[in-house]
């Protein structure tokens, strides 16, 4: 079973993108093939750079962290880059 910290994290996810990444936003993104406003909100809330370490300005995720939040842009289709290499 997940921590109350995964749990929490998972939950947050989830309502950032049942409530901000309808089908309507999904749509709308198939020509450009991602939401900029989406993406923006997505690097305020720290999501871009949570893989990084610590040392290096990010949170230091877990591989279920990151996880968890892949399950969740999956889920809802999401269309906006998250990690890039």
């Amino acid at each position: 079973s997940l921590s109350e910290d995964h749990q929490a994290l998972q939950a947050a996810y989830k309502d950032f993108f049942s409530t901000r990444c309808t089908i309507d936003t999904v749509r709308a993104a198939e020509e450009s093939g991602f939401d900029k406003s989406l993406w923006e909100r997505l690097f305020a809330m720290g999501a871009t750079t949570m893989a990084l370490p610590e040392t290096f300005g990010g949170d230091g995720a877990t591989l279920v962290d990151l996880t968890l939040v892949a399950e969740e842009i999956g889920r809802s289709l999401a269309p906006v880059p998250w990690i890039d290499h």
